[in-house]
């Protein structure tokens, strides 16, 4: 049994006193607001800081500098953080502002007020409005722009906060390319499902996702270079994507798209033979044909 004597009182009571002080202090000067020219903890610095609690803290800033360890090298590992944080804004801030945030060679510019969302990087821009509950966030996509690939989504997303899992059904644009898309997040790891609308190039999209993933080259040829087509459209494409690692599971894709007025080009000496439809299966990293009917040089 632990005995508290008046002498031990005695000695407890100045520090409690004074913590009391302090935290009444502390919540009377953020209730009405404070104000801090500028400050600088290791690497870190900010100006014109301004912080109030109004139920929810209000944060504004004209400008953070953070060390450039802390920046991110490209819009998958952005996200991945951005991810993480989104659905605890609502139940902490009413208002945050930073007019920028400078690290390595990237500005951001963040704004989050009365459940809107607003997040423009180098790799990123993020318009959104966010609900959150005890467990579950629901997140409505005005607009997603990954710009180091040129996709943008637009749609819904349910997020769970304490497992970081979520679901996300919409529309996407990216390379002239437009359609609906479903993406599923379960441990760092995207699935999705997606088909197009009818669209006339595959070669814009083709080239920029072989900057980013690994294609066997003799797909990448008979894909976009060997065969063109005047109409394209993807029927369904399925996988996942490491968000941590970027690994895309190329056996595990699977998929199927045709294409109309088609010219196969099989040699660069000879003329190309003319397809009325093509259909293309994609199957354990593998294109697999089914020709209609076709003509070379004029003969069926």
């Amino acid at each position: 049994m632990i005995r508290i004597t008046s002498h031990m009182m005695k000695k407890l009571w100045t520090p409690i006193l004074v913590f009391i002080i302090l935290l009444v202090a502390s919540v009377s000067t953020l209730i009405y607001g404070i104000h801090i020219e500028s400050f600088t903890v290791g690497e870190i610095s900010v100006r014109q800081l301004y912080i109030k609690l109004d139920k929810k803290l209000i944060v504004e800033a004209l400008h953070v500098k953070i060390p450039k360890k802390s920046s991110q090298s490209n819009a998958r590992e952005e996200l991945v953080e951005i991810l993480s944080y989104l659905p605890w804004l609502d139940r902490l801030f009413d208002t945050i502002s930073i007019n920028a945030i400078e690290f390595a060679d990237e500005t951001i510019k963040f704004t989050y007020k009365h459940d809107t969302f607003y997040l423009d990087s180098n790799y990123l821009t993020i318009d959104a409005t966010i609900h959150a509950d005890n467990e579950r966030a629901a997140i409505l996509l005005k607009q997603l722009l990954v710009k180091d690939f040129d996709l943008e989504l637009n749609g819904e997303v349910t997020f769970d906060i304490y497992n970081e899992s979520g679901f996300f059904e919409g529309s996407f644009l990216t390379h002239e390319i437009e359609g609906n898309m479903a993406l599923r997040l379960e441990n760092r790891l995207l699935s999705y499902v997606a088909q197009t609308h009818e669209f006339q190039s595959l070669e814009p999209f083709m080239k920029a996702l072989e900057k980013i993933v690994y294609i066997e080259p003799e797909i990448s040829e008979w894909v976009y270079q060997r065969i063109r087509a005047k109409e394209y459209k993807i029927n369904a494409l399925s996988g996942k994507i490491d968000l941590q690692t970027g690994a895309f599971f190329p056996y595990e894709m699977r998929g199927n798209a045709s294409a109309k007025g088609v010219k196969v080009q099989f040699h660069d000496s000879v003329p190309p033979a003319l397809i009325e439809t093509l259909s293309v299966r994609l199957e354990n990293n593998q294109l697999l044909f089914d020709i209609g009917k076709a003509q070379y040089e004029g003969i069926d």
